[in-house]
């Protein structure tokens, strides 16, 4: 496949950099290796597109790369379980050929929640509710109707891969799902 890498940082994907972070990820460091990235032009149109041979999309892949590699094992581990769900439970619910959750939606549903939450939660003893957190951003994403690319502007993730008809079992699937664990979990007090 051709790529062509962009001499300047896209403003699609520039603001990323300059948007408020609620949390304390990606840290400092991450986030300035992260600047040194180039981007590229690669040839891939939309799914429904009559003319997707000749459509090109910005693809942020090597910063996309060196976020992924900053996981610790927990958030790798919530990953897994991610992986897992989708193949296994996930796909129950999403009754249309045409439709589908994909591992790249688990990512950003991850790098969401990651900017979200303090660097502390991610412990081993905390996998569930970080898996918990992580399938809140998911039913977030599925209630609004859009899973917005966590680096580049204006990209809605499920467009030409969820419909709205799946979004919505999906997103009550997941509700229950996490309700059950709720009510299966003793409180603390």
């Amino acid at each position: 496949m051709h790529a062509f890498r962009c001499k300047t940082l896209p403003p699609e994907i520039a603001s990323w950099f300059n948007k408020m972070r609620p949390g304390n990820w990606p840290p400092t460091e991450l986030f300035e290796a992260a600047r040194q990235c180039p981007c590229f032009l690669v040839p891939d149109g939309h799914r429904d597109s009559l003319t997707k041979h000749l459509e090109w999309r910005i693809t942020p892949n090597l910063i996309e790369r060196i976020l992924m590699f900053s996981l610790n094992v927990v958030q790798r581990q919530c990953l897994v379980v991610l992986k897992m769900l989708k193949k296994q439970e996930f796909v129950k619910y999403i009754n249309h050929d045409r439709c589908k959750l994909t591992t790249f939606n688990c990512k950003t549903a991850l790098l969401f929640t990651l900017e979200r939450t303090h660097p502390c939660v991610w412990e081993e003893t905390r996998l569930l509710e970080c898996i918990v957190r992580i399938l809140h951003v998911i039913r977030e994403f599925l209630f609004q109707g859009e899973c917005p690319h966590y680096l580049v502007d204006n990209v809605d993730l499920f467009d030409g891969k969820l419909c709205r008809e799946c979004q919505l079992n999906l997103e009550r699937a997941i509700r229950r799902m996490v309700q059950d664990y709720i009510r299966a979990v003793p409180s603390a007090d």
